[in-house]
């Protein structure tokens, strides 16, 4: 009976190893679909016209559109930082 029990534990071990990879795997092809990329490059670009020394408005738009259109927002903001760093802070 202990057999039993020890071996139906290593299948749930790689079942629940297999849910997990096939879980990241589409978390990864959700952010990486061809339309969010065009969005990262163009978050990237935008994200370097502002107003004056201090705001950059553009980039703010477009989080606020990800935020309410349920688009994975956080390479977005991640896009925004990179970019606006080299900008800022000197």
């Amino acid at each position: 009976m202990f057999q039993n029990i020890s071996g139906q534990v290593d299948t749930d071990d790689k079942k629940e190893e297999n849910y997990i990879k096939d879980k990241l795997e589409y978390i990864i092809r959700k952010l990486f679909t061809k339309q969010n990329i065009i969005l990262y490059i163009l978050t990237f670009m935008i994200s370097k016209v502002t107003l004056g020394q201090t705001m950059a408005p553009f980039a703010l738009a477009i989080f606020a559109a990800c935020c309410s259109n349920k688009i994975p927002a956080g390479i977005v903001y991640i896009m925004t930082l990179l970019r606006n760093r080299n900008r800022f802070w000197k």
